[in-house]
């Protein structure tokens, strides 16, 4: 529900991260349980027949605050470590980030990019149609833009 959307510091301080940067971190990790959790725009989502991914890191993505793009590419590579990780979706600036709304996720590296990977256990079978998840995540990308 937008009602449950915060900004993005205040949705990871919900899930017990302290941002290093709060204007400029798009990752973190649990003081809880030691979670490494990372922030995706909704309109970077890609929903395929095997599952949803996002592009999380690579050395030529444009980023306004140097130190916070090496602190992503320092919890992308512990996620891939503990061989899981946590996705919170921004829908952005004036739409926020619902806390309780996250994802489990695996981080992998493809030539030197930083990929979050979700969702292909939940996939369609065969013969099933995969309608309702592209839909969902259309609405989420459209929601993302302004105005």
């Amino acid at each position: 529900m937008p009602d449950r959307r915060l900004p993005r510091a205040n949705a990871f301080a919900a899930r017990g991260v302290t941002l290093r940067y709060p204007e400029r971190s798009w990752s973190g990790v649990s003081v809880r349980d030691g979670v490494v959790v990372l922030a995706m725009r909704t309109a970077d989502v890609q929903v395929n027949d095997d599952g949803c991914s996002c592009l999380l890191w690579a050395r030529a993505m444009d980023w306004v605050h140097g130190p916070s793009k090496q602190e992503r590419l320092d919890h992308c590579q512990l996620a891939m470590l503990r061989g899981a990780a946590e996705g919170l979706l921004d829908y952005g600036e004036s739409a926020g980030v619902d806390p309780s709304e996250s994802v489990s996720l695996r981080v992998i590296r493809i030539c030197g990019e930083y990929w979050a990977k979700w969702g292909s256990a939940t996939r369609p079978r065969v013969g099933e149609s995969g309608v309702f998840a592209r839909e969902y995540m259309q609405e989420a990308r459209l929601a993302a833009l302004p105005g």
